[in-house]
């Protein structure tokens, strides 16, 4: 039997009876085989286990740890087992996850329906846990019995439902607070950084734990701890919706003072409990150290609503120092590093509007140097925050550069002030400096420990603006590769064409645009949109654009060439659909040929205001082989405008086809670029609350 973390050959697997026969391709590795003690010690030492091979399971790495927990768990305390006997505990690899078997030499029992699974009345949490999580599980009775799980890489049920991610997680381990996730039992399911600051425990450490074993002395006994350690539901019944105060240890035993409050949440029949646990250290030390953590605490509240308001980093961080002054701070300054490493001012405000001329004054003409041992530079370069207390004519001597600098600072009389980092993700991004000029004010620990927290929330706030810029700045630079950069002279016609892309920008858009010459003597304009958005649509605007103008030659024919790009579409790999409005413009003799696929008509504005509808419904690309297309031919004569467009500028958000109709026929005369820009803005202008879809328009005019 193997006794410690093993692995297999690939496709290898253990057949021990016939509950277990799986096919060489079910089981591809075993990544754990361990033979466990019926005893406490059970738990903890699977656990272990599968933390050692955390980075073979990918997404599935919080569900399974929870479900070995839970089925170890109940394996010790429900097998009916002697003192000889030991809990067979299996972890496999599969073709679409993870499986997971704990067996015991118990008495066998049945599935039970899923209306049955309710904790309390056959069994406890273990099953309602095991069918909260897996994908798929069951329980096989023979000489022992095992309970079996499979779930997927990537985590669904409970895992995603209750653990957070992406910019969740970030959310949530900025919290001023401990928040942490259990469940039924008080096992550890969710521990954000600040519950990993406070008790020192990191998250994977407190995972899969009691939680009494992490946070209570064994000693308490008193009433909200032993509720807490030992029946969650009567600590809900006495404290739900409210605070209470208690006595809880950091790791090493040490004791603090914490505001605790438990909810109760139901997912799927299951119910799940939330610690939100403040640490009052400060505020037990007096009751006006208190009071200011609570004004901190209502800052801090402001503060995020602020930096949660805008992307745009140097506004977000000039309002924040207005924020400051003058409730926290006579003056404020904020600093960034610039990538090139020079310190550069963001915000500098003073609550008295006639000193705000000498703190500019100061700072214009003194800039932080990065190398400086003091002050500003000296938090940027260690990550360490300062607090002076009290600043004395001795100490500003001390960090002056020249006596010009001694002068100012003295005329803008500092009493007090606290410098600390902006960081975020283990980086720091500048500094915030909050500065008290009257005698009687001073900052105090707590007041560092304010900063240190404005700095991080802060910190997080522009690096989270910076992410999101990164990624626009992408998303545009991929968007603009696929379309033209620029449109083809044509004789005797003007070209001009708009993309207004919906959204925040950070996602390539569906709608393009193109024009290019066809056989000789002829030009191709083609508008349009495909299905979706991101690289998958991208990837399909690039395939359609090179497509058409590959085949361009070969096929003038609009509708033949729309045909074409159908059969390319179907013989790819996407499986995305795209509709296609297909131009031939014949500028000698004057007459533009119109092919549509599933696409919005283009429109002809003639000189004199009148607004014809040109072409055929067709069918869209990439849906049937023998897609339904036509052609029509039109003349086009001198002052005549071709207008074509995507779908984002009519619909129930934006213009309809008659407003659209109606503001074309009062511009015959106008230039294309000037009718592109008014139809742009006025499809705008309908959707006050944003553009519900991308715009490419494109323009051909007829010269007079």
């Amino acid at each position: 039997m193997i006794s410690s973390l093993t692995r297999l050959k690939p496709k290898e697997t253990f057949r021990e009876n016939a509950a277990f026969m799986y096919s060489m391709n079910d089981l591809l590795q075993l990544l754990v085989w361990l033979q466990l003690p019926v005893d406490e010690t059970s738990p903890s030492q699977a656990r272990d286990a599968v933390k050692q091979i955390r980075h073979e399971l990918d997404g599935a790495y919080d569900d399974v740890l929870v479900a070995v927990s839970e089925l170890v768990t109940n394996a010790v305390r429900h097998a009916d087992t002697g003192p000889q006997d030991r809990i067979d505990f299996r972890m496999y690899r599969t073709n679409t996850g993870v499986r997971v078997e704990v067996g015991d030499s118990g008495a066998g029992f049945s599935k039970p329906p899923l209306e049955e699974l309710i904790p309390g009345r056959d069994h406890g949490w273990g099953l309602p846990m095991v069918e909260a999580i897996a994908d798929t599980w069951g329980i096989e009775s023979g000489d022992r019995t095992t309970v079996w799980l499979e779930v997927s890489a990537s985590p669904s049920g409970v895992g995603k439902t209750e653990r957070p991610t992406g910019l969740t997680r970030s959310l949530v381990d900025a919290a001023f607070e401990s928040l942490i996730t259990l469940d039924g039992a008080g096992i550890v399911m969710d521990w954000n950084a600040t519950a990993a600051d406070t008790f020192r425990f990191e998250r994977d450490e407190a995972v899969g734990h009691p939680i009494g074993d992490l946070i209570i002395a064994p000693t308490d006994d008193s009433g909200p701890a032993t509720r807490l350690r030992s029946d969650l539901g009567s600590a809900i019944e006495s404290t739900h919706g409210q605070s209470i105060e208690m006595s809880l240890i950091r790791r090493g035993g040490v004791p603090f003072p914490a505001l605790v409050r438990l909810v109760r949440s139901d997912v799927g029949g299951v119910e799940f409990f939330h610690l939100s646990i403040l640490d009052v250290s400060a505020q037990k030390r007096s009751e006006e150290a208190r009071e200011g953590m609570l004004a901190y605490l209502e800052y801090l509240a402001d503060a995020s609503e602020v930096l949660a308001s805008s992307l745009d980093t140097d506004r977000t961080l000039r309002r924040l120092a207005r924020l400051v002054v003058p409730t926290h701070a006579d003056w404020c300054t904020i600093n960034l590093v610039e990538d090139d490493g020079r310190i550069r001012r963001v915000a500098a405000e003073h609550a008295d509007p006639q000193r705000a001329a000498e703190l500019a004054r100061l700072l214009h003409a003194h800039p932080n140097e990065p190398d400086a041992e003091s002050g500003v530079s000296a938090v940027i370069r260690t990550g360490e925050a300062l607090l002076f207390e009290e600043v004395d004519d001795a100490l500003l001597a001390e960090t002056a550069n020249d006596p010009e600098y001694l002068e100012i600072t003295a005329e803008l009389q500092i009493r007090s002030c606290v410098i600390a980092p902006l960081e975020a993700r283990g980086r720091i991004l500048g500094s915030i400096s909050l500065v008290y000029t009257e005698q009687d004010k001073t900052y105090d620990p707590a007041a560092l420990a304010f900063a240190e927290d404005l700095g991080r929330r802060a910190g997080l706030a522009i690096d989270n603006a910076t992410l999101y810029e990164q990624r626009d700045r992408i998303a545009m630079t991929l968007q603009r590769s696929l379309l033209p950069p620029y449109l083809p002279d044509v004789p005797h016609f003007e070209l001009t064409a708009r993309y207004e892309p919906a959204g925040t920008g950070n996602e390539v858009g569906g709608d393009f645009y193109d024009a290019f010459e066809g056989i000789p003597g002829t030009w191709n304009l083609v508008v349009g949109d495909v299905e979706g958005k991101g690289p998958e649509a991208a990837s399909l605007i690039g395939l359609a654009r090179h497509t058409l103008r590959a085949i361009s030659i070969d096929h003038p024919s609009p509708a033949d060439a729309l045909s074409v790009l159908n059969q390319a579409l179907l013989s790819g790999a996407s499986d995305l659909c795209c509709t296609v409005a297909l131009v031939s413009l014949d500028p000698a003799g004057g007459t533009v040929t119109v092919a549509r696929a599933g696409h919005p008509a283009p429109l002809m504005l003639r000189s004199f205001g009148s607004v014809e509808r040109l072409g055929e419904d067709g069918t869209l690309l990439g849906a049937i082989e023998s897609p339904r297309i036509h052609e029509t031919t039109v003349e086009i004569r001198p002052g005549d405008n071709l207008v074509m467009f995507t779908d984002g500028v009519l619909g129930s958000r934006a213009l309809t086809a008659n407003q659209l109709a109606s503001l074309l026929s009062e511009l015959p005369g106008k230039k294309a670029s000037e009718i592109a820009d008014e139809i742009s803005t006025s499809a705008q202008q309908a959707q006050p609350g944003g553009l519900g879809d991308d715009i490419a328009i494109l323009i051909a005019r007829r010269d007079d």
